[in-house]
């Protein structure tokens, strides 16, 4: 069974839409390639340190808000769990330079599926029938502040994915879509 902390590592990067970056190496079909052969080493690696995982994740949480993960918040947990080193070595077999270029592809690639998935399907995210529901009078205070939430949450995620995922970011994995979506599913 992968821990908590990895599944979040992974899908977290799924959702997370922070702004963090780092002198990345650019993505194309050889990065994205590397990349998804990482996940299958990294969820090994994870297995044969769960105890070590565990630990840390039964004395920390996550970021509340995917939307504000960054590569520092991502290494977090290896790096004070005092599998930095040996993390490292899993993805510098991939051909990444450092673990933190590892992070960096991981959130620039899901972050560009994100935004291809919303962009192929506008209406998904369409919030107007929340604010109706809002404004009819039939929720309780606590009600519409839950549905207000989920509004500001929405919206935020959709305005991130639409004006910070680079053009290029979402061309070189488009082509990997598929690929990437069963992946995801797989975690």
């Amino acid at each position: 069974m992968i821990t908590h902390l990895l599944r979040s590592l992974f899908f977290f990067t799924c959702l997370a839409l922070s702004a963090a970056t780092i002198a990345a190496e650019p993505l194309n079909t050889d990065t994205v390639n590397r990349w998804v052969e990482s996940q299958k080493a990294f969820t090994a690696w994870g297995e044969e340190h769960q105890s070590e995982l565990r630990e840390y994740e039964e004395t920390n949480e996550g970021p509340e808000n995917p939307l504000s993960l960054s590569v520092d918040d991502m290494l977090r947990p290896l790096n004070e769990s005092g599998l930095g080193q040996s993390a490292s070595a899993v993805v510098k077999r991939f051909g990444f330079v450092s673990l933190e270029s590892w992070a960096d592809t991981t959130l620039r690639i899901t972050r560009a599926a994100a935004a291809i998935q919303v962009e192929s399907q506008q209406g998904s995210l369409d919030t107007s029938k929340l604010e109706a529901l809002k404004e009819s009078g039939k929720l309780s205070k606590q009600q519409q502040a839950v549905v207000s939430s989920a509004i500001r949450q929405n919206n935020s995620m959709l305005n991130y994915l639409k004006n910070q995922v680079s053009k290029e970011d979402k061309d070189a994995v488009k082509p990997h879509l598929k690929k990437l979506q069963t992946l995801f599913e797989t975690y």
